[in-house]
């Protein structure tokens, strides 16, 4: 995992409070799952390739929810004590979760165009 993670499972829901490490994650992707991620607190940057190869980008800070779909290649950027929440349906398995074979930070290169993510979205916390 990319950090401290706090978990608490149903057979269907998936829930994990993490920290997550300074710098950049190992690029991962599942087959069957959909995750979410709500910032806590601190900041980052998420990139998504979608199935047709696109890649977007999210900013990650708190109050950010962000949907990341099955087979998406995701990776994070941990550019300042970046605390998430991330819950997954069906529940989160190590067997689904699957290292890209590509860096999503690696393979932008300088000028090239990145989309922003259209699923972002933010929230009130209380």
């Amino acid at each position: 995992m990319c950090g401290s993670v706090k978990v608490s499972f149903t057979s269907e829901v998936g829930f994990a409070r993490v920290k997550m490490v300074e710098g950049i994650s190992t690029a991962h992707y599942h087959n069957k799952t959909t995750e979410s991620y709500v910032i806590i607190s601190g900041a980052g940057i998420l990139r998504v390739k979608n199935q047709k190869g696109e890649i977007s980008e999210v900013e990650l800070k708190s109050g950010v929810v962000v949907k990341i779909e099955p087979k998406e290649i995701h990776q994070t950027n941990n550019t300042g004590s970046l605390v998430l929440e991330a819950i997954t349906n069906p529940a989160w398995e190590a067997e689904d979760e699957l290292v890209a074979e590509e860096s999503l930070f690696s393979s932008i290169t300088k000028g090239s165009h990145v989309q922003p993510r259209t699923l972002q979205r933010r929230c009130l916390l209380l």
